[in-house]
């Protein structure tokens, strides 16, 4: 069985990156550039999903994980990662 989730964005404008489970504005969108940039984010804890959108923290992550079902991929670690601790 396939699980489809929908998210949009629901209260805020289309110049704003924000976490797709709790609504947190994670950066700015100004001339198609991420302030602060997708890799400050990624350092700083978020993190980006492919096809989906980017979560504020792994707390997050797995919050919507538990109220939607999806699943996520993890690292080793066992923490929510597709970039394996590295986005270029």
């Amino acid at each position: 069985m396939v699980k489809i989730v929908i998210t949009e964005r629901s209260k805020q404008g289309k110049d704003i990156l924000f976490c797709q489970s709790c609504e947190k504005k994670l950066a700015d969108i100004t001339d198609d550039r991420l302030v602060p940039s997708g890799q400050e984010l990624y350092k700083a804890g978020t993190i980006p999903v492919p096809n989906f959108g980017w979560l504020c923290s792994q707390q997050c992550g797995e919050k919507f994980e538990k109220e939607t079902g999806v699943t996520f991929q993890r690292n080793i670690e066992g923490k929510i990662d597709y970039y394996n601790g590295s986005l270029e």
